[in-house]
């Protein structure tokens, strides 16, 4: 997979998209794309989106942006989950293709999700860290 992180507006998301559909263009296969925020926002209303959840869960390929704008831990009935860690840790164990964007560097996702998420990142992925400022408001 591949961890593209870096500052606000500096085109992270334009070119995991990029990625994706050349990917899609050359091997016809098909991606799910959800921001990290929604995706917990979907587990904390797990009954309801049921379908959606296992579709990303287990998508062949699939682009995670934002990560760690969402809260780290939601509850679902009553039980504290932290759906994000969860589902990195899920992809690790399927070896499913995942692109993720985050403002957060290597070192930061790791102090956000600690140890275990931490090393599944750094075999996961390979980082590709974008260090110009925000493209956006440019004139």
């Amino acid at each position: 997979g591949l961890l593209i992180c870096g500052g606000v507006g500096n085109g992270k998301t334009s070119m995991a998209r990029a990625l994706f559909k050349t990917i899609q263009k050359c091997n016809g296969v098909a991606f799910q794309e959800e921001t990290a925020a929604n995706f917990a926002k979907l587990e904390a209303q797990r009954d309801e989106n049921r379908y959606k959840l296992i579709n990303l869960k287990q998508a062949d390929y699939l682009l995670l942006d934002d990560l760690g704008v969402e809260p780290v831990s939601v509850k679902v009935w009553g039980n504290e989950v932290s759906p994000v860690a969860e589902l990195l840790t899920q992809r690790y164990h399927l070896q499913k293709f995942t692109i993720v964007t985050s403002n957060l560097t290597e070192k930061e996702l790791g102090q956000r999700y600690g140890d275990r998420v931490a090393d599944r990142i750094k075999e996961m992925f390979n980082v590709l860290s974008f260090k110009n400022e925000s493209y956006r408001g440019r004139i």
